[in-house]
């Protein structure tokens, strides 16, 4: 049997006098109007929204297995009509939580940590409602579930690693304010093509991938398109991480690029590679994990490299 609450909090602080303790293992879906603050979240959201189980291995960096059967039943928390009072980072709520639907509350201009929202490797999160108002969106990597999510037209940064992993996003519109795109922001995520604001003064859409706006530097690619891409003439950098976990086979490098950012290769399908002798610098791990590469040729001139083929097992020549 499932069960819907509805709480109305006139004074933040207080959800814990509203929802038992029983409740807080049983409820399938909650709706709070009104106001909360960051002890409505730690001692009762957080309970609420994390997930029994336990690591595969002998490391914490090993695969968390959710016991589902034991874990908190709350799947849907819609928190659209609440005012949080607080500063303007929404806390950490959970861990490898089960909610398949959560809408954040108002007044927050930050979904929260880059790495550890409490979002992150959420194995059911299909559907997240951000607030207008939030400039800083991040946390969502691993959601392998996440399927729909809209950037209000207030947000600024995508921060590192925001939506990688998430393998069923497979649109995403970067609205006119966004100004930074993190590193791997959308690494092995769905998208295909990436679709912009044109009016947006920081970057530009060239073919689906994300440039600056001066077109030099190549951002962000879609790590859906698959299996050859021509870097346009006239790009000079590719941006740290732009094709990381990305799907390609070959790759064509314009003798325009003098730099390749940290990471930006990494963990690629890449097979076959050519670099031409204008690139001067080849940032640290920058083909790190690409188990497909085969063949790469290197440019003339470099003085530096460190880490850039590790663990690329089928590396010849």
């Amino acid at each position: 049997m499932e069960f819907e609450k509805t709480v109305i909090l006139d004074k933040a602080g207080t959800l814990s006098k509203y929802i038992s303790y029983s409740e807080r293992r049983k409820l399938h879906s909650l709706k709070i109007v009104g106001v909360l603050n960051d002890e409505d979240i730690r001692v009762v959201l957080d309970e609420m929204c994390t997930s029994e189980g336990d690591y595969i291995g002998d490391s914490p960096d090993d695969e968390f297995v959710v016991d589902v059967e034991s874990s908190p039943n709350l799947r849907v928390l819609d928190l659209s009509e609440c005012h949080y009072e607080g500063d303007n980072t929404f806390p950490t709520m959970g861990k490898y939580t089960l909610l398949q639907y959560f809408a954040f509350p108002k007044g927050i201009e930050d979904t929260g940590d880059d790495m550890e929202s409490g979002f992150e490797c959420s194995s059911m999160l299909h559907t997240v409602i951000l607030p207008d108002g939030v400039k800083q969106v991040g946390g969502f990597n691993g959601c392998e579930e996440l399927m729909e999510i809209t950037l209000p037209d207030s947000v600024e940064v995508i921060k590192d690693f925001a939506f990688s992993y998430c393998r069923k996003l497979t649109h995403l519109f970067i609205p006119h304010n966004v100004r930074y795109i993190g590193a791997g922001a959308f690494a092995q995520a769905g998208i295909q093509n990436f679709e912009m604001d044109p009016a947006n003064p920081y970057f530009t859409i060239i073919d689906g991938v994300i440039f600056s706006k001066d077109r030099e530097t190549l951002v962000a690619f879609p790590p859906g398109y698959r299996p050859h891409y021509d870097i346009p003439y006239g790009t000079k950098t590719i941006g740290p991480a732009a094709f990381d976990d990305c799907n390609l086979d070959t790759i064509t490098i314009p003798p325009t690029v003098t730099k390749l950012g940290t990471e930006a290769f990494q963990c690629s399908g890449l097979r076959d590679i050519y670099i031409p002798d204008t690139v001067k610098e080849i940032g640290d791990r920058c083909f790190r994990g690409s188990s497909e590469m085969e063949r790469i040729r290197l440019p003339n001139g470099l003085t530096y490299l460190d880490c850039i083929f590790s663990s690329c097992k089928k590396l010849k020549e």
